[in-house]
């Protein structure tokens, strides 16, 4: 189902960060080097979650592939990550780069030599992925039509977070800022937290503080897929939490 939801209450306890493994990708194509870059949003997105203020993911952990030349490199990464995480682990798989619609609806990933004219030989077809998805898995995908990549997941669990909807093409970068902007709203909610908030924040309440950042702008609207019985899982502690008891104990700085 889709989550336009309010904030929710996560179950307890994050994701072991010694038995969890993140992917986070990010695809400039070769034929269209114009566009803003996109890999500082991986390596902001890679630092925030090493925090062990947040989540203490370990930097053998946690992936960041820059400029994959081809299909095949995503695929592998993605599921040499996902092979070893552990019973009480998470795998958490981000995108960032250019995404492509067929006439059936379905989501393609581009890759650095992707040819947009024929993108259905040379881009990634999201469903042929073949991830075995948990209901704790998370992943995020900041391109255009981010929005189908919720009705083609083929596990039909997990929980999915994208830059747009499945009606509009282009996830927009904000200005001023290295990053698009679902990137910049993510890494905001993730580096300052949800105030009066509760200790944990799972995705749907990811999702719906992002939201609110960007609801009263010009750009594409985010989305949420919960499949399953998976959404309620913490994906990292409330920088900002009522309580304060897991909050952290100095301010997470912002990006660089």
């Amino acid at each position: 189902m889709v989550f336009d939801a309010p904030v929710s209450t996560p179950t307890a306890g994050l994701p072991d960060p010694a038995t969890s493994r993140a992917v986070l990708i990010t695809a400039q194509y070769r034929l269209q080097r114009g566009r803003p870059k996109v890999a500082a949003g991986a390596r902001d997105l890679a630092r925030l979650l090493r925090d062990e203020r947040l989540w203490g993911l370990p930097a053998e952990n946690c992936t960041v592939l820059e400029d994959p030349g081809t299909a095949g490199e995503v695929v592998r990464a993605i599921r040499s990550a996902a092979g070893a995480v552990g019973t009480e682990g998470r795998l958490l798989v981000y995108f960032a780069g250019h995404g492509y619609q067929d006439d059936h609806g379905g989501l393609y990933l581009g890759v650095r030599d992707t040819d947009p004219g024929n993108f259905r030989s040379s881009a990634l077809r999201f469903d042929s992925i073949g991830l075995p998805m948990s209901e704790d898995d998370v992943v995020m995908l900041d391109c255009s039509y981010a929005g189908n990549a919720g009705w083609s997941a083929v596990s039909g669990r997990g929980v999915i977070l994208g830059a747009t909807d499945a009606d509009r093409r282009v996830a927009t970068f904000s200005d001023g800022s290295h990053h698009t902007a679902f990137t910049d709203a993510l890494i905001d909610v993730l580096r300052l937290g949800v105030v009066n908030g509760a200790d944990y924040l799972d995705a749907p309440t990811i999702h719906e503080a992002i939201r609110a950042k960007l609801v009263n702008r010009p750009v594409p609207q985010p989305v949420c897929h919960v499949m399953g019985d998976g959404g309620l899982r913490p994906v990292v502690r409330n920088a900002n939490s009522c309580s304060g008891t897991t909050a952290p104990r100095s301010p997470i700085s912002p990006p660089s």
